[in-house]
Order: C-alpha cells, then sequence, then structure tokens
C-alpha cells in the first residue's frame, strides 16, 4: 500500500517541533554538563593546592568547559527569554522562570572569568613554584608571571564584571531556597573575585615594573602599646625595581631624624598634647609618629617624618607587631641570625630578639649593634618566606590573612586600585566609617616602660535603646597590673625596671554623644572630636599588683544607623592587642530602656547578651521592633582630621596635634626623591 506524504503544514510543524526539542535539550544538556563541571571543580578546590600547578591547570580545563556549556545552554534559552519574562510576569507561580536566562548569564560569565583567571594564575604559580630553588629572584619571577598572566587577569575582571550585575539582576525571591543560597554565595564571592583581579592587574606597579618602589616596614613592640599597635623602635626601607629586592636599610627609629639626618631646626614639631603632659616630649619625631589610632593617619606622618629625616619618600607604609614573627617562623622553620647565637624559632622568637636588639647591646661591647641584628632578621625570615614555593601559599595566606583580620599587621597603599581594597576589609587600619553604634577603645602607653603584656584589661558595654532609638550607654574599662616585681621585671625587661602602668586612654563612640559621667580617671580630658566620632578620653595609673575600673557613662543621639527592624553595634580591636598580649574580653549587653521598644528575640523588656574575645573587629546585630528615630543635626565630614596622601604640612592630624603650615612640602616626583 502506498505512503501518503504528509502535508506541507504538518511537515513544518513536526520539524519545527523537533527544533524545539532539540533547543530545549541541548540547553538542558549544557546547563547541566556546566553544574557537573563546576561541581566537580568545587571538589577538587577543597582539596587544597599540595600540587599547584597541576590543580590550577585542571581547574582550569573544567571551568573552561563549563563556561562553553553555560554559553551553549544560554544561546539555546534565548528564544525563550521573552516568553519566560511573560509567564514570570503574568503567572506568580512560574516567576522562577523569568530567572532562568539571568541565571544561565551569570552561569557563563562567572565560569568563563574563572577559567581567564586561572589562565593568568598558573604562570605566576610556574614563577613561584619551586621558591629559591628556581632561576634568578623569586620576587623577579613573580613579577615576569604577573606580567605574563596580565591579559588573562584583564579579560577574567571583565567576565567578572559582567557576571556581578547579571547576579544582581536575577529576582532571587523567586527561587527555591537551596537555590538562594548558592546565589548569595556567588553573591559574596564574584566581589572577593574582582578585587582579587583587580590586585593582580596592579601588583606589577606595585613590584617596580613601571618606576622603582621603596616601601617603610615599621615593626611595632605591643609590649609598649601605642596607638597602632606599639613603640617603633626601628624603620626599614625596602625599595624594589622590576622586581629585584635591594638589601634594606635599617635604621634605630632615633636615627631617623637625629642631629645627622636631613632634618633641620626649623622642621620643628610640637608633639601632640598628651605626648608632651605625660611623656615629657618638647618635639615630634618618628619614634612617636604612630600617634593616631587611624593607620592610614598615622602611615602618612611616618612616611613624612621619614622623609624628613632621610629625604627618601616611601611609596607606603607596612606596620607589624611582635605578634608575627611567631608564626611566620612557624612558616620558615628555623632562622640562623648572625649575632645571635640560638637560632630564632616559633616559641623562642619573640624573646630572643627583642633581647639582643635592646638588652644585650646594653650590656656587651662585643654585640652587634640592635636594630642592624633586627634589620638582618628581618629580612632572613622574608627571604625564607620567599623561598617556600607554591605549595605553601595556602599556609602563608592563612597566617597573612590571620594577622590582618587581628590587626597585627597593617597595610597602607595610596594606590588607587589597591587603597580602596584594603578599606573595604579593614586592613589599613582606618577607623571604622560606620554609622551605626561603635566603640573603639585605644591605650597609649605613657611610660616607655614594656609591661602591657602584664597589663589585663577586659571591656563591658552597655547600652538601653529608648523610644526615640537614642542610647543610653555605658562603658566600663578594667585595668589589672600583673607585672612582676622591679628585680624580676629588671632581669626579664633589661633595662626596664618600673611596674608602675600609666595609660592614655582614647574611646571612640558615635558622632554627637555627650558624656554625662566619667569614673576612675586621674585627669579626664575635654571630649573632642576625630574622624566623625566623638571621643572621650583621659589618664590613669595602675599599680603593681593592682586593678582600675574606668567608667564612662554617655547619651548617643538617634543618629546612630539602626534601620527599621535591627541595632547594630561595631567594636573595633586596637592593633597589637592579643597574640603575645592578652586578648581582650568583650561583654556585650543590650537591653530596652521603655515598654514601646523590644530588643533581641526574647520577651518584652528582655536584655540581649553577647560574651567574647575581641581577637578582631566585632559587629553585632540585634533585631529590635518599636520606637521611631528623631535624629539631631550632625555636620559629618569623612576627611576630617585626616592627613593627605600628599600633603602633610598644616594638616590636622586628630585632636591635639597639628603640622606647622612652615614645613618642607612633600616631594612630587619619585619614591627615593631627594631634594
Amino acid at each position: 500500500m502506498r505512503r501518503l506524504p504528509w502535508p506541507p503544514r504538518r511537515r513544518v510543524l513536526t520539524i519545527l517541533l523537533l527544533a524545539i526539542a532539540l533547543d530545549l535539550a541541548l540547553c538542558v544538556a549544557g546547563a547541566a554538563v556546566g553544574g557537573y563541571e563546576l561541581l566537580s571543580a568545587q571538589h577538587e578546590a577543597r582539596g587544597g593546592l599540595t600540587h599547584a600547578d597541576a590543580t590550577a591547570h585542571s581547574l582550569r580545563d573544567k571551568t573552561a568547559v563549563a563556561g562553553v556549556a553555560f554559553g551553549l545552554a544560554r544561546v539555546c534559552w534565548w528564544p525563550w527569554r521573552p516568553l519566560a519574562g511573560l509567564v514570570a510576569t503574568t503567572v506568580p507561580m512560574a516567576r522562577a522562570a523569568g530567572a532562568v536566562g539571568p541565571l544561565l548569564d551569570l552561569a557563563a560569565d562567572g565560569s568563563t572569568g574563572a577559567a581567564h583567571a586561572l589562565d593568568g594564575a598558573l604562570p605566576v604559580l610556574a614563577a613561584v613554584a619551586h621558591g629559591h630553588s628556581g632561576t634568578g629572584s623569586a620576587s623577579v619571577r613573580l613579577l615576569a608571571g604577573l606580567q605574563a598572566g596580565h591579559a588573562s587577569f584583564a579579560s577574567a575582571l571583565t567576565d567578572i564584571d559582567k557576571a556581578q550585575r547579571e547576579q544582581a539582576s536575577i529576582d532571587s525571591a523567586a527561587l527555591p531556597a537551596s537555590w538562594r543560597t548558592r546565589l548569595d554565595s556567588a553573591g559574596r564571592l564574584l566581589p572577593q573575585a574582582g578585587e582579587g583581579l583587580r590586585a593582580a592587574l596592579a601588583a606589577p606597579d606595585l613590584l617596580g615594573a613601571s618606576r622603582p618602589r621603596a616601601y617603610l616596614l615599621v615593626p611595632e613592640n605591643p609590649w609598649d602599646l601605642r596607638a597602632t599597635g606599639g613603640f617603633v623602635g626601628t624603620a626599614v626601607l625596602l625599595r624594589v625595581s622590576h622586581g629585584r629586592l635591594d638589601p634594606p636599610v635599617t635604621l634605630a627609629s632615633d636615627a631617623v631624624d637625629n642631629v645627622t639626618s636631613h632634618r633641620l631646626p626649623a622642621d620643628y614639631i610640637p608633639p601632640p598634647l598628651p605626648l608632651v603632659t605625660y611623656q615629657h616630649l618638647n618635639e615630634w619625631f618618628f619614634r612617636d609618629a604612630n600617634w593616631s589610632p587611624d593607620f592610614p593617619t598615622s602611615a602618612a606622618l611616618l612616611r613624612y617624618f621619614y622623609w624628613l629625616g632621610q629625604r627618601q619618600w616611601p611609596d607606603g607604609v607596612v606596620a607589624f607587631d611582635s605578634s608575627l614573627l611567631g608564626p611566620l617562623l612557624g612558616l620558615t622553620g628555623p632562622v640562623t641570625v648572625p649575632g645571635i647565637p640560638t637560632p630564632l624559632t616559633s616559641a623562642n622568637g619573640v624573646q630572643t630578639l627583642d633581647h639582643y636588639v635592646n638588652a644585650a647591646p646594653t650590656t656587651s661591647t662585643h654585640s652587634t649593634p640592635g636594630k642592624d641584628i633586627a634589620g638582618r632578621a628581618y629580612k632572613l625570615i622574608f627571604d625564607k618566606l620567599q623561598g617556600l614555593g607554591a605549595a605553601n601559599l595556602p599556609n602563608v595566606a592563612s597566617v597573612m590573612g590571620k594577622a590582618l583580620r587581628q590587626k597585627h599587621l597593617l597595610l597602607w597603599l595610596p594606590d588607587p586600585t589597591i587603597a580602596p581594597i584594603l578599606a573595604r576589609h579593614g586592613w589599613d587600619g582606618t577607623i571604622n566609617p560606620t554609622r551605626s553604634d561603635y566603640l573603639y577603645v585605644v591605650d597609649t602607653n605613657a611610660h616607655y616602660n614594656k609591661i602591657n603584656d602584664f597589663i589585663h584589661e577586659g571591656l563591658t558595654y552597655r547600652t538601653m535603646l529608648q523610644p526615640d532609638r537614642s542610647l543610653r550607654s555605658t562603658l566600663t574599662i578594667t585595668y589589672t597590673n600583673r607585672t612582676p616585681p622591679a628585680a624580676q621585671l629588671y632581669r626579664q625587661r633589661f633595662p626596664q625596671d618600673n611596674p608602675l602602668y600609666e595609660d592614655f586612654v582614647r574611646v571612640y563612640v558615635p558622632l554627637g554623644s555627650t558624656l554625662r559621667d566619667a569614673t576612675g580617671l586621674i585627669q579626664p580630658w575635654p571630649t573632642t572630636r576625630d574622624h566623625d566620632k566623638t571621643v572621650f578620653s583621659g589618664y590613669l595609673r595602675v599599680l603593681r599588683g593592682h586593678s582600675q575600673t574606668v567608667t564612662f557613662s554617655y547619651l548617643v543621639p538617634p543618629n546612630a544607623d539602626m534601620g527599621l527592624s535591627a541595632y547594630s553595634l561595631t567594636v573595633q580591636k586596637q592593633p597589637g592587642d592579643g597574640g603575645i598580649m592578652p586578648t581582650l574580653p568583650l561583654a556585650v549587653d543590650v537591653a530596652s530602656g521603655s515598654p514601646l521598644v523590644r530588643v533581641g528575640a526574647g520577651s518584652m523588656g528582655a536584655p540581649w547578651a553577647w560574651r567574647g574575645p575581641l581577637d578582631g573587629d566585632v559587629t553585632l546585630t540585634v533585631p529590635l521592633q518599636g520606637g521611631r528615630p528623631v535624629p539631631i543635626p550632625l555636620n559629618y565630614d569623612v576627611a576630617a582630621g585626616a592627613v593627605s596622601a600628599d600633603t602633610a604640612p598644616a594638616a590636622s592630624v586628630g585632636p591635639w596635634a597639628v603640622l606647622p603650615a612652615g614645613l618642607p612640602p612633600v616631594p612630587s616626583t619619585t619614591s627615593g626623591a631627594a631634594p
């Protein structure tokens, strides 16, 4: 029996249906393959970087395949986008259909960006894979790797920026809960990836690719606690050109601007008034330039003071306290320093180096000058870090990340790309610009005796929310002096033998706060303003074996930004605390000051409490109901009190300190410039 031909319309319809089925099948297959490759890459990445180069190659291949697969799915879904959008807007139960296109865009561009980023990372990993065993200097090879990966990093950044815009366009409320969780994770990872790529693109210039660079390294001793971590006893200038590191120039801090330096009598700078009052200083020098709790301000001062004395202009400032030494030696293993008979280890490094920097030069005519030994030790440790190789990168990143979070390492690089990244993470030590409730306690040892590791300090903050959203707050600071007797202290910290603790304490709170009462201070100081915060301060003493309790009771105006349904408190940690120093315990109690206000998830009027160590900046958020803010006029000025990265003379550097207008202007040329 003869088969009749299909009617033309039926044939066209059949072909159309087959094309639709094929298109949708390819779309589903592409999404499935892309998803499988991403899950496989995620599983492999969690396995670590024991063989970093091989792992990176494998991850690059997987993400590249995922990018192609998601790209195919995106193309196949393109004809259905208008229909999906129409369905999403007209059928409430089908809102998720409108998110399919943007999700495929996000997956395709995100995967392609990851593949490009790994393409750029491969030459970098190859450069550092063998540490010092490779050809040439490790830093020169690192620069070459970064330059080789530059084009791939730039492409990756374009892809990641697109993925961020696509992620922001997705209607996440229409997605299932498990998808929302993954989308939120992408929302956190994409900005971090963008920051990493921008840093990689800027890194060659920081390594001297375009011009020589100089960086001021500032070791700080937290046993003699200062605003940004500790007393500055040493200054190290590190120069780099085309990746080549010159031998560091190490000076004792008092040699930076002594009578043999370039600093002239006409360059006289009056110290901040508290340093005049309690430390009896008659001039402000480099060693005390870290006066401001805002590290960018102190870093700009350290750079300017260094230039006044040495006529060398650093491009950035890196400060670290002694708590970083042990973890670094844990990475490098023992380090033998000429002039020190015992190798430095993670267990003995801090005590041994302090002895040979400070005590040994005083007690022996044959000892190497202490600051020279410090510079030599830092260089040897840094050299060993460079030689660790790629397999150790996760450990190095972990140590450095922890040091940055806990403020044992502070970075100030006035580079337009790097500076915003450091500020967003708080790695530059800036005073947090938050306008929510805020607390920052800053202690400055006013006696030049290295006993802060014997001083145990605790903070208790209690606040009551009022119907107008103002806060009645009380901060209690308890100091306990556990310094050993003078004779024992003399043996441990030669030549220190004074166990009396003298402190100038500053408390930063929200702008517009008014002090109601302060107790426990020998000499309270007037309330001031600094970096858009109100500052309470004063001087106290604690005898050996005694405790002293200081309280500040104050009213925070309704301007503190709490939103409609949450109260937020940020407590900033002072650099230098913790590590080899006692960690401050923090207690926070938030209560309602009215039946109209409910705090937390408990019953009406029940307080909310938090207890924990202040081993990094802490941000607490508490559910809040009731009340209505009635703000007062306040004049915010985010630049108030800050020292410009380019100019220093006549700048305000916080309460009780101003640089005279007649000081020499800063250089306008390259780093290391001399007049």
